[in-house]
């Protein structure tokens, strides 16, 4: 009866507010009750955590890169004459089809039929020439003859001395060149050997430096030796205790990389490479500047030291100040001796560099005119020959039976003139411009009159047949995934999402790009069957590119996963309001978040995604 009163009271403040004298009573019964059971709970693990669970589950995984790109057609030519002008002739326009080999525009070609008739003039005078020889020679075309053979050979001799000199200066000169460059590399070597040596000095007193720092610094801080400071260590940076946390902290990082730098240093010899003395130097810098900061903070903990006892008078103090003082201007002493060692050593390396590169060069150079030399002597020798053996066979022929060998000079004669002739009919293919392939033309950039470059596109032809492929960038940190004949699904923007044409990888430029700072590779998408869509080049494509599926495999959420500092992996598994880590090895990362487990879990396991 009174419970129900009670609650009857409860509901008649709740509706109406506090009205009758008494409700106060109820209210404070109310607060009470919920001190006591906010305090139950506080002290029976109100604060404790709540997981988010995800279980171990099977099944398959698929990992795809998506990327996107433009539709071009797999034959396309830009077409440019060969050969600059002025258009004489335009055969086809934009928009029309062409036929493999068909003419597309002509160049004004007045000047190239001049030289082929020139041409034409020159063979019929070979021939001439040919057909006198075979007739017989007269007595002035012998006198002729001898003078053009003893010309020749007398050039001949002259040739062969000469470049017989030429050589031989332009040797004398490398074998110069490759000594100095072989004593730059020695002497250099010598000063930088030597300044390794100075390096290595420095190193060996820059130790003695920290060490001895380090133990004035122990007198004060009692770290390495306890009983240093036991009498008045209580009274040590009274005024800023944090400052002698922070000079034993100092401490004993320099300890640290104190003997480190020693095992380094005291370990290095004359015979020492390069790359273990630059070690030793980095841990000597690191101990160097960890016991000046511990020195630094030492200073701070007696700066803060404000006490005069019998066991630590003022006198004391100061003492230990100018001790601490001293050590940091050695410490200091020897980082700079240090760095100015280091910076001399790089400006030696530099110099020595400079050096070899300009010896170098040398060498390179006189290599060069040695070769050139040598060339230049074969080269003017060789003509001098053949001229001389051109002459005799002239003067030989006029006095021998006339046999085949006899006139073959004649015959190469005739040869020559075909050949320019054939040059210049060549030239004048190259004023006019061809379609490479049966296809449609995509643009004429030509009108008569119109004067022209050489290499400068001028036309296009694209391929009629449906042969297209999608270019598209794909970054270095997917590039990896993705192989040859890789299955692909691709949809165009103007068909919407829901049409998906089957494709394939093609092919894979091992080559990079930089775009905007990020390094991507071009891919190249072949349609498999796009026969039902009108394609046309140009039009924007986005490409799924499927690289690996698993199947029946073990999974997890990729936000279960985490990682220790050396790599290994884990997952957090439950246990009451704690947790564990289970460490697992992971296998494909797939889409949709998921991860696959290759060992460490088995189905069903559950493991925190998240903690509340």
């Amino acid at each position: 009866m009174e419970n129900s009163q009670k609650q009857e009271d409860l509901l008649s403040i709740a509706k109406n507010g506090i009205k009758k004298p008494f409700a106060w009573k109820w209210w404070a019964l109310g607060v009470v009750v919920i001190l006591i059971v906010g305090a139950g709970f506080y002290f029976k693990g109100g604060n404790s955590s709540t997981f988010t669970l995800a279980k171990v589950e099977r099944g398959d995984l698929v990992q795809t890169v998506e990327v996107s790109g433009e539709l071009e057609s797999f034959l396309e030519a830009d077409i440019a004459f060969e050969s600059s002008g002025t258009v004489s002739r335009v055969f086809v326009q934009s928009g029309d089809e062409v036929s493999e080999g068909q003419v597309m525009a002509i160049l004004g070609s007045t000047e190239i039929l001049a030289d082929l008739s020139a041409s034409e003039q020159a063979l019929y005078l070979a021939e001439a020439n040919l057909n006198q020889f075979l007739a017989g020679a007269t007595d002035q075309e012998l006198a002729s003859a001898q003078a053009s053979l003893d010309s020749a050979q007398a050039d001949l001799l002259s040739k062969q001395e000469l470049a017989v000199l030429n050589v031989a200066v332009a040797q004398t000169a490398l074998e110069y060149a490759q000594a100095d460059f072989t004593h730059t590399i020695n002497e250099n070597q010598e000063d930088l050997d030597e300044s390794y040596e100075d390096l290595r000095t420095i190193l060996f007193s820059s130790l003695i430096d920290v060490r001895g720092a380090l133990s004035s610094a122990d007198e004060i801080l009692g770290i390495e030796n306890t009983l240093y400071n036991d009498s008045f260590e209580q009274y040590l940076s009274a005024t800023d205790p944090q400052q002698l946390t922070s000079a034993k902290n100092a401490f004993k990082f320099s300890a640290e990389y104190r003997d480190s730098a020693e095992d380094l240093v005291y370990a290095l010899s004359s015979s020492s490479s390069t790359e273990q003395i630059n070690l030793a130097t980095g841990a000597v810098e690191l101990a160097l500047s960890y016991t000046s900061s511990t020195l630094l903070y030492t200073r701070r903990v007696l700066d803060n030291t404000s006490c005069d006892t019998v066991d630590l008078s003022l006198a004391d103090v100061s003492t230990f100040k100018a001790s601490i003082d001293v050590e940091r201007d050695a410490v200091q002493a020897g980082q700079a001796a240090l760095v100015g060692q280091r910076q001399t050593i790089a400006s030696l390396i530099l110099s020595t560099q400079d050096a070899q590169d300009y010896a170098q060069n040398l060498v390179d150079t006189k290599q060069q005119a040695y070769d050139q030399a040598m060339s230049n002597a074969t080269s003017s020798v060789a003509i001098a020959e053949a001229t001389a053996s051109m002459r005799q066979a002239d003067f030989d022929s006029l006095t021998v039976s006339k046999r085949a060998v006899d006139t073959a000079a004649y015959y190469a004669q005739v040869g020559q003139a075909q050949a320019q002739m054939a040059a210049i009919e060549a030239r004048l293919a190259k004023t006019e411009i061809h379609a490479p392939f049966a296809g449609i033309v995509t643009h004429m950039d030509l009108s008569m009159g119109e004067a022209v470059s050489a290499g400068v596109a001028v036309a296009g032809v694209q391929s009629s047949t449906e042969q297209y492929r999608i270019l598209v960038d794909v970054p270095e940190a997917d590039i990896v995934k993705i192989a040859i004949d890789d299955q692909a699904e691709v949809t165009f923007d103007a068909y919407g999402e829901g049409v998906k044409v089957p494709a394939h990888v093609g092919r894979i430029n091992p080559g990079e790009s930089n775009i905007e700072g990020v390094v991507y590779y071009q891919v190249e998408i072949y349609l498999d069957d796009g026969e039902a869509l009108v394609l046309k080049s140009g039009m924007s494509a986005d490409v799924v590119i499927q690289t690996e599926i698993k199947t029946d495999v073990l999974y997890v959420q990729q936000r279960a996963v985490y990682q220790h500092e050396d790599g290994t992996k884990y997952v957090r598994t439950p246990n009451g309001d704690l947790y564990d880590e289970q460490i697992i090895v992971t296998g494909l990362r797939a889409d949709g978040g998921l991860v696959e487990i290759i060992s460490g879990l088995k189905e069903g396991d559950e493991v925190i995604t998240a903690i509340n």
